[in-house]
């Protein structure tokens, strides 16, 4: 669990490095032209990309039911995220609610995972 703590900071610490970096690039105009700053928007990916490899290597330590755990808090969160991304998309086009980011799909998806992964800990208790 230590070695998992330790890549896991790391991949995070780089994701908010570069993040933070890539921000500073673009608001205090180092960076101008739109091609430029539209590639600077891809280079966060090498924190996520981090962040994926430590988590699946933590993934391929655990037993079997710590993985159906975590399968089942999977499948849950992508029925709940697929219910309430599809839900919000029919009240944009046909009650004219207001236009939310993709980054959203994102924090629905990790929140209902954890809620997931809590309701299968519970049943396996």
């Amino acid at each position: 669990m230590r070695r998992l703590n330790v890549e896991l900071a790391s991949a995070l610490v780089i994701y908010g490095m570069v993040m933070f970096g890539a921000i500073w690039l673009i608001r205090n105009h180092v960076i101008i032209d739109l091609t430029q700053r539209r590639l600077l928007a891809f280079v966060p990916l090498v924190g996520s990309i981090a962040i994926a490899l430590a988590t699946l290597r933590s993934l391929r330590r655990l037993d079997e039911l710590q993985r159906r755990i975590l399968s089942e808090g999977f499948i849950f969160a992508f029925v709940v995220s697929a219910a309430v991304t599809f839900s919000y998309g029919w009240l944009q086009n046909m009650a004219e609610a207001p236009a939310l980011t993709y980054n959203w799909v994102m924090v629905i998806l990790c929140f209902s995972w954890a809620l997931g992964t809590v309701i299968a800990r519970t049943r396996y208790r």
